[in-house]
């Protein structure tokens, strides 16, 4: 996964964050938004980018892992 933010680009002063999860070498997820509350700093910025969107990569994370978990149990009983 990987997580962006741009400091302050709104006229509130609020920053933008995005996001993309890849599975392979595809993306899987994209997600822009605005993010919810304004910042000091860019670190700052980053830092609320990453909390926001690590529900995002752990939900893809627990799907993937679950459907491995359903092939291999497929692929026991075939």
């Amino acid at each position: 996964a990987y997580i962006d933010a741009s400091f302050g680009v709104h006229p509130d002063m609020r920053s933008h964050s995005g996001f993309v999860a890849s599975l392979g070498k595809g993306a899987i997820l994209a997600a822009s938004s605005k993010q919810r509350l304004a910042t000091k700093s860019s670190t700052e910025a980053e830092l609320v980018a990453i909390s926001d969107k690590i529900g995002h990569a752990l939900w893809i994370n627990n799907l993937v892992y679950e459907q491995d978990k359903v092939l291999d149990q497929e692929a026991a009983v075939e």
